[in-house]
């Protein structure tokens, strides 16, 4: 239930199509206030700001981050840092391709795209669509044009539903009109 707590979208306004991913990603203003407080204070025995929670003790430390993240306004204002460090964490109780990959996320932010797209190349997640993903956004960060549409067209290939293509084909179409 914490869980559900933490990442239910539930607009304080009217909501976008479920199909629509990038206003659900990026407009963490708009999520519920009072069920990201209900989940964060499961998570860390406290109400609100999140960023509060330093400690991750199980597998269940998705949450807490999902916590630290929606204390931000925007993602700018994320503490990347911290994010970072409970990975690392995560990693330790918890280790996998994936927590790794979404570590890789973090530091992009913290120490830029060409560090994390050392670590993302790393992980054996070939089959993996949100990996080919990651690379195409950092690829793209780099100002690697053409790697990055190889990479977006990889995560397209292996997505599994409309909303995920769809966004992965305007990636692709933005990569072509930068170009």
């Amino acid at each position: 239930m914490p869980q559900y707590l933490l990442s239910i979208y539930q607009p304080d306004g009217d909501p976008p199509p479920p199909e629509v991913l990038d206003p659900i990603m990026e407009n963490v203003r708009a999520w519920n206030a009072d069920l990201r407080a209900a989940g964060a204070w499961v998570f860390t025995g406290r109400l609100y700001p999140a960023s509060t929670a330093t400690v991750v003790r199980d597998r269940d430390g998705g949450p807490v981050i999902t916590a630290v993240h929606s204390d931000a306004p925007d993602t700018a204002a994320t503490d990347w840092a911290q994010i970072v460090a409970l990975y690392d964490q995560l990693l330790t109780v918890a280790p996998s391709p994936v927590v790794a990959l979404h570590r890789a996320v973090a530091v992009a932010e913290v120490d830029g795209p060409a560090a994390a797209l050392a670590l993302v190349d790393r992980l054996d997640l070939a089959s993996y669509y949100l990996f080919h993903a990651i690379r195409g956004h950092l690829l793209r960060q780099l100002g690697r044009t053409a790697a990055a549409a190889a990479a977006y067209q990889q995560a397209l290939d292996r997505a599994g539903n409309a909303a995920e293509r769809d966004f992965l084909r305007g990636r692709l179409r933005e990569l072509s009109s930068e170009g």
